[in-house]
Order: structure tokens, then C-alpha cells, then sequence
């Protein structure tokens, strides 16, 4: 998984730099394994990339600093974005990751369902008569 980290109106210490890559780095074993064999790159490894942004949203606020994690995964040809707002930088990339690991979760969900249902529609154009295989020969 590549993680490309970008920082706005905040100075990216090697801590949150650590924190990130710890927290969005375990989101790569939420994306199924039939998904990563099926579509390889030319170099025979899977193309997950994650792209994080965190930042403040104000410097000079009565309230203290407002910090923002956005992260945008891209993996296998979709894309799949989740943006957090909180008072510390930490709980905020906690937001993010935990609602980008709801969305892969149903994503991934979605897609086995679809694959299910269309095995048994197939099962079904081919189906015999359900009594034929309790006849007696």
C-alpha cells in the first residue's frame, strides 16, 4: 500500500507521520484477497494507494486549533474517500479511518453479494427438474 501524506497549515512531525502510516496501513487488510488476486499490476503486486491530508481548518480559533484528516483510498479501480473533524489530531484520523473501514467493509460486502446472486441465477438457467436426481435407476 502506498500512503502519500500531505499537510496543511500544520507542521508534519515524524509522530503523526508514524501515527498515520500505523493507522491507514491497517485498512489494507480489510480489502478481500480474492480482489487483490484478481487484479494485479504489470509488477505483480496489488495497487492500493491512500492519499491522507491532515491539517487545521483554523489557526486563531477561541476554542483552540480544529484539526481535519481527510483520506481518499483508491484500490482496484474504485475510489473511497472519508473526511473527520475534531479537536486533536489524533482522534480525528481515528474518525477517518474508522468510517473508511465501514465503507470497504460494505463495499466489499456489496460485491460478494452481487457475485452471489448471479451464481444463482446461473444455477437456475441450469437447473433440471429437482426430482431427478432421487429416481431410481
Amino acid at each position: 500500500m502506498n500512503i502519500n501524506i500531505k499537510a496543511t497549515n500544520l507542521e508534519l512531525t515524524p509522530t503523526i507521520r508514524e501515527y498515520v502510516e500505523e493507522k491507514i496501513g491497517s485498512l489494507e487488510r480489510f480489502i478481500t484477497r480474492t480482489e487483490i488476486e484478481s487484479d494485479l499490476s504489470d509488477k505483480g503486486r496489488a495497487s492500493i494507494e491512500a492519499r491522507v491530508e491532515v491539517g487545521t481548518i483554523s489557526r486563531r480559533s477561541r476554542k483552540g486549533d480544529i484539526f481535519r484528516a481527510e483520506v481518499q483510498l483508491e484500490f482496484f479501480g474504485n475510489s473511497l474517500r472519508s473526511e473527520a473533524i475534531k479537536n486533536d489530531i489524533y482522534l480525528a484520523i481515528n474518525e477517518a479511518k474508522d468510517e473508511l473501514q465501514r465503507s470497504i467493509k460494505r463495499h466489499c460486502k456489496r460485491k460478494n453479494s452481487l457475485y452471489i446472486r448471479g451464481s444463482r441465477s446461473i444455477k437456475k438457467f441450469f437447473s433440471i427438474d429437482p426430482m431427478a436426481r432421487f429416481r431410481k435407476k
